[in-house]
């Protein structure tokens, strides 16, 4: 949620799963600086832009498992999964992009990954969520 970044200090402390409250503190300290806030301010940029994006195709929680997905904005309504492979096809163009607005946490299976086919790029694929990975 944007609310979680809109300080590098947050940001850092969202990301750290240490119970150790001394080592999130220093690590927290470590990162207070202006290039910590400039990539909190461009994560919340690009969390807003891809807010007003629209959806092009609903997909169900359960991603993966030999799915293969084409260029395309892709919404899930609820914490979402990802078991297997999931094949993102560019369709020969290297400028392709893949959206992914999933409305709850992301959850990843010990096997899951993802396959770029086709000339999909890795610079053109987003996750959005409204909750954690």
């Amino acid at each position: 949620m944007m609310a979680h970044l809109t300080s590098p200090e947050i940001s850092v402390r969202m990301l750290e799963h240490s119970p150790d409250s001394s080592r999130h503190s220093s690590r927290t300290n470590k990162c207070s600086n202006s290039a910590s806030a400039s990539a909190a301010t461009d994560v919340a940029n690009a969390y807003a832009a891809l807010s007003g994006k629209t959806c092009g195709m609903v997909l169900r929680t359960m991603m993966g498992s030999g799915q293969i997905l084409t260029p395309n904005i892709y919404c899930l309504g609820a914490a979402s999964t990802l078991n297997g492979t999931l094949t993102l096809n560019g369709q020969g163009n290297a400028n392709s992009v893949f959206i992914f607005k999933i409305d709850g946490a992301l959850a990843t299976g010990s096997a899951a990954n993802i396959v770029l086919t086709n000339s999909a790029n890795l610079c053109n694929v987003y996750w959005q969520n409204q909750r954690s990975f």
